[in-house]
């Protein structure tokens, strides 16, 4: 039985793996990505620099990675789960929850740790494990016991990788848990919601996703952005 978008070309994934690359690429040109004025230069998080009104980057900084490891380990997470969410969700909400989770991961960042300098995919990158892991929250009727297996498999690693984090020094941990919460709570609102198609004899053929259901949940988008705002008002303030 089939699920609407499976299958799909991942063209967003792919587009926002080589944007990494090239941009990569672009910093060791200039002086190396492990180079702290160049991260700066690129677009990378500090405090100082955002509450002086350069709020770009907290997007930005989604971008760009610090040597070639980080990059690599990201892109193979990337390459992994954005296909899975792009496919379920489709290109349009695969790009909203991808930016949101990274955006939610630099700000819960820019809360806790206002003067490190910060960099990496890693916040969107643990929003979409998060989205995935609320999709199958979310499916468990039709899904059954393999939406059971999957959720609890994605906890895991996402617990798994926060463990790592905390035993390995320069890791951005914060950033980890903001975006996995927010591909979490935002995931369980936008997951599509299936009818089961059946043929005339009543044997299931297929999912087809219930229309206009999506549209009654974009609300969820609107608060995001405001929970957005009031974290970067907060952390102008601790500064």
């Amino acid at each position: 039985m089939s699920f609407p978008g499976a299958g799909g070309q991942p063209n967003l994934t792919y587009a926002l793996i080589a944007i990494n690359v090239v941009l990569l690429l672009a910093m060791e040109v200039a002086g190396g990505s492990t180079d702290t004025g160049v991260l700066v230069d690129f677009g990378a998080m500090y405090g100082p620099k955002i509450a002086e009104g350069d709020y770009w980057r907290l997007f930005t900084a989604m971008f760009l990675h610090v040597g070639f490891m980080h990059l690599a380990f990201n892109a193979f997470g990337l390459f992994i789960f954005g296909r899975m969410v792009e496919g379920v969700f489709g290109p349009y909400r695969f790009a909203l929850l991808y930016v949101l989770s990274g955006l939610f991961g630099s700000v819960t960042s820019y809360l806790i740790g206002p003067d490190a300098i910060a960099a990496g995919a890693s916040g969107a990158l643990f929003g979409i494990i998060g989205v995935m892991a609320a999709y199958f929250a979310v499916q468990r009727k039709v899904l059954g016991k393999a939406a059971q297996q999957n959720l609890y498999g994605l906890l895991g690693l996402a617990a798994i990788n926060v463990v790592f984090g905390l035993l390995s020094p320069g890791i951005d941990n914060w950033a980890h848990l903001g975006g996995f919460a927010a591909g979490f709570g935002l995931g369980y609102a936008l997951t599509p919601e299936y009818d089961v198609v059946r043929s005339m004899t009543g044997r299931p053929m297929g999912m087809t996703e219930r229309a206009g259901e999506q549209a009654k949940r974009l609300w969820v988008v609107g608060l995001a952005i405001l929970v957005l705002v009031l974290g970067v008002w907060a952390g102008n303030a601790s500064l």
